[in-house]
Protein backbone atom coordinates (compact mmCIF):
# COMPACT_ATOMS: atom_id res chain seq x y z
CA UNK A 1 0.00 0.00 0.00
CA UNK A 2 1.38 3.40 -0.89
CA UNK A 3 0.33 6.88 0.15
CA UNK A 4 -0.83 7.48 -3.41
CA UNK A 5 -3.41 4.72 -2.93
CA UNK A 6 -4.91 6.57 0.04
CA UNK A 7 -6.72 9.01 -2.22
CA UNK A 8 -8.43 6.10 -3.98
CA UNK A 9 -9.81 4.44 -0.86
CA UNK A 10 -11.25 7.42 1.04
CA UNK A 11 -14.98 7.58 1.68
CA UNK A 12 -17.20 10.38 0.36
CA UNK A 13 -16.04 12.68 3.18
CA UNK A 14 -12.36 12.08 2.45
CA UNK A 15 -11.82 9.82 5.46
CA UNK A 16 -9.85 6.62 4.88
CA UNK A 17 -11.41 3.39 6.19
CA UNK A 18 -9.99 1.97 9.39
CA UNK A 19 -8.24 -1.38 9.43
CA UNK A 20 -10.01 -3.44 12.10
CA UNK A 21 -7.60 -6.39 12.07
CA UNK A 22 -4.26 -6.68 10.32
CA UNK A 23 -2.35 -9.98 10.21
CA UNK A 24 1.21 -9.45 9.04
CA UNK A 25 2.88 -12.56 7.66
CA UNK A 26 4.76 -11.30 4.62
CA UNK A 27 8.33 -10.09 3.99
CA UNK A 28 9.57 -9.83 7.58
CA UNK A 29 11.89 -6.90 6.91
CA UNK A 30 8.85 -4.90 5.73
CA UNK A 31 6.70 -5.24 8.88
CA UNK A 32 7.82 -2.00 10.52
CA UNK A 33 7.88 0.19 7.42
CA UNK A 34 4.51 -1.17 6.24
CA UNK A 35 2.92 -0.57 9.65
CA UNK A 36 4.28 2.96 9.77
CA UNK A 37 2.97 3.66 6.28
CA UNK A 38 -0.48 2.45 7.31
CA UNK A 39 -0.27 4.76 10.34
CA UNK A 40 0.76 7.67 8.14
CA UNK A 41 -2.25 7.01 5.90
CA UNK A 42 -4.56 6.97 8.96
CA UNK A 43 -5.62 3.41 8.16
CA UNK A 44 -4.42 2.11 11.54
CA UNK A 45 -5.96 4.00 14.44
CA UNK A 46 -7.82 3.57 17.75
CA UNK A 47 -9.43 0.12 17.75
CA UNK A 48 -7.12 -1.42 15.13
CA UNK A 49 -5.68 -4.81 16.05
CA UNK A 50 -2.33 -5.83 14.54
CA UNK A 51 -0.85 -9.33 14.72
CA UNK A 52 2.76 -9.68 13.56
CA UNK A 53 3.74 -13.31 12.99
CA UNK A 54 7.20 -14.84 13.48
CA UNK A 55 8.70 -11.91 15.43
CA UNK A 56 11.04 -14.10 17.51
CA UNK A 57 12.31 -16.48 14.85
CA UNK A 58 12.83 -13.61 12.39
CA UNK A 59 14.49 -11.43 15.07
CA UNK A 60 12.22 -8.45 14.49
CA UNK A 61 13.56 -6.45 17.43
CA UNK A 62 13.10 -3.05 15.73
CA UNK A 63 9.43 -3.85 15.15
CA UNK A 64 8.94 -5.05 18.73
CA UNK A 65 10.77 -2.03 20.12
CA UNK A 66 8.58 0.29 18.04
CA UNK A 67 5.27 -1.17 19.25
CA UNK A 68 6.61 -1.30 22.82
CA UNK A 69 7.29 2.44 22.47
CA UNK A 70 3.67 2.98 21.42
CA UNK A 71 2.56 1.11 24.53
CA UNK A 72 4.91 3.11 26.74
CA UNK A 73 3.26 6.29 25.42
CA UNK A 74 -0.23 4.78 26.03
CA UNK A 75 -1.02 4.82 22.31
CA UNK A 76 -1.39 1.03 22.18
CA UNK A 77 -1.19 -2.16 24.17
CA UNK A 78 1.09 -4.90 22.95
CA UNK A 79 2.17 -8.35 24.03
CA UNK A 80 4.19 -11.14 22.54
CA UNK A 81 2.62 -14.59 22.70
CA UNK A 82 5.08 -17.48 22.71
CA UNK A 83 4.54 -20.22 20.17
CA UNK A 84 6.51 -22.57 17.98
CA UNK A 85 7.44 -21.94 14.38
CA UNK A 86 4.91 -23.78 12.26
CA UNK A 87 5.62 -27.47 11.70
CA UNK A 88 8.57 -27.47 14.15
CA UNK A 89 9.68 -27.22 17.76
CA UNK A 90 11.60 -23.98 17.09
CA UNK A 91 10.70 -21.11 19.48
CA UNK A 92 8.78 -18.25 17.88
CA UNK A 93 6.18 -15.66 18.82
CA UNK A 94 3.42 -13.43 17.55
CA UNK A 95 3.19 -9.78 18.62
CA UNK A 96 -0.38 -8.66 19.29
CA UNK A 97 -0.95 -4.90 19.32
CA UNK A 98 -4.15 -2.94 19.87
CA UNK A 99 -4.19 0.78 19.10
CA UNK A 100 -5.84 2.84 21.85
CA UNK A 101 -5.62 6.35 20.42
CA UNK A 102 -5.77 7.92 17.01
CA UNK A 103 -2.74 9.70 15.60
CA UNK A 104 -4.76 12.69 14.48
CA UNK A 105 -3.81 16.12 15.71
CA UNK A 106 -1.85 16.29 18.95
CA UNK A 107 -0.21 12.87 19.30
CA UNK A 108 2.09 11.39 16.66
CA UNK A 109 2.98 7.71 16.55
CA UNK A 110 6.56 8.52 15.61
Amino acid sequence: LTKALKSHINDDEGTPPMIDYLFMDHAKDMYLSDLQELEDCDLVRAGSHVAADNVVFSKLEKYRKYVAGLAKRSLATTKMVDMNLEYSDVQDGIELTVYLQDDQGKVKFR
